[in-house]
């Protein structure tokens, strides 16, 4: 019997490739909708949670294929409805900084947050350690624990807010005294994190990494007036598997479900990445990505590996209670990570010359 061209053969195995990724893609969306997990909390937080790992796992510190680690991302929320809100974070993560404990990683995280008419602001500095271990024979596996701590900073400016006091039964006018008694306008706490993050190759086309951590740990008081507020234990769990679907396209479903107090977040999506070029060890990718935070937003993203950067931007569609206000906009949120990775210091011996 005659045999198949081989460009027949591509192209049916093309077909055969869009058709997993168009399943996979419209199996989690149609999971992240039927989802019924709460998720009102409205605490600092990233759509595009996996490009600054570093701020909801200490574990995650050192966890990258280079020896540093510049992470940036920025968010503008609810312009539509009020005064937005603005978060921007930067981070740098060092894998092995001490020669003889190759194991431990560190980090510095910076985060700053402003939100609302108030201009309620925190600033938050942490530093990090994280310690890897090398599963006993077995290369595939890896296992690391992290410890984060750093302070606080919480303030707000009852000035820029209007009272009923000021209202002189015509118009509120900003200017008369609002006749409130307020204890305090900022507060500074530190705060403990700890997490865990194991990770492991199923086989050469996939790999899958799990994490937990526990926020909060000292609880510590952060409330403005005289009553006691404590901060509630907060729980993040975090998965992500990559999947070489083909040479060209890699499937990447991630996963993140943070409980605290009353509140949950639950954000479920993939990104699908599609290699344009590989010489080198350098890779240039594309990417596009659909995500879900339930009972608040779908999320679609577009990114880009360009050299040692990876690059993205992240839109949140609103479909929650505040639809009504928000007419569905959302936030705006974009993002960058860079890899640097140290050239190996290999030295020569001198040949002699001979006559």
């Amino acid at each position: 019997m005659p045999q198949p061209r081989k460009s027949v053969y591509k192209r049916k195995c093309n077909i055969n490739t869009m058709k997993k990724i168009l399943i996979t893609l419209t199996s989690t969306f149609v999971l992240t909708l039927l989802s019924t997990t709460n998720s009102q909390a409205q605490d600092i937080h990233f759509s595009m949670f996996d490009l600054m790992p570093v701020i909801y796992n200490p574990a995650e510190n050192g966890l990258f294929n280079g020896d540093y680690r510049f992470s940036a991302i920025h968010r503008n929320q609810w312009k539509s409805v009020t005064t937005p809100f603005v978060t921007t974070a930067v981070a740098v993560d060092v894998k092995s900084p001490f020669k003889r404990i190759k194991q431990l990683n560190g980090g510095i995280q910076l985060v700053s947050d402003k939100a609302g008419d108030s201009e309620y602001k925190t600033f938050k500095l942490d530093v990090a350690a994280s310690y890897s271990f090398t599963l006993p024979k077995d290369s595939v596996q890896q296992l690391q624990i992290g410890i984060q701590s750093g302070f606080t900073n919480r303030t707000i400016n009852y000035d820029a807010l209007l009272f009923n006091n000021q209202y002189n039964g015509y118009i509120v006018d900003p200017t008369s005294p609002n006749g409130e008694q307020f204890n305090r306008d900022s507060r500074i706490y530190s705060n403990v994190n700890l997490g865990a993050v194991y990770k492991r190759r199923l086989d050469k086309s996939k790999e899958i990494t799990v994490g937990l951590a526990l926020h909060n740990v000292t609880k510590s008081e952060q409330s403005l007036n005289s009553s006691t507020e404590k901060l509630d234990y907060r729980t993040l769990i975090t998965g992500k598997l990559n999947y070489l679907l083909s040479p060209k396209f890699t499937l990447i479903p991630n996963i993140l479900f943070s409980p605290q107090g009353k509140y949950k977040e639950f954000i479920l999506g993939s990104l699908i990445k599609y290699n344009l070029k590989r010489t080198n060890n350098i890779e240039e990718n594309i990417y596009l990505g659909v995500h879900a935070r339930t009972k608040d937003a779908i999320m679609i993203s577009v990114g880009m590996d360009i050299k040692k950067v990876h690059a993205r931007i992240n839109y949140d569609i609103n479909y929650s209670n505040l639809t009504p206000a928000s007419n569905k906009r959302g936030g705006i949120e974009i993002g960058a990570v860079y890899i640097i990775k140290k050239v190996p210091n290999i030295k020569y011996k001198r040949c002699p010359d001979y006559i």
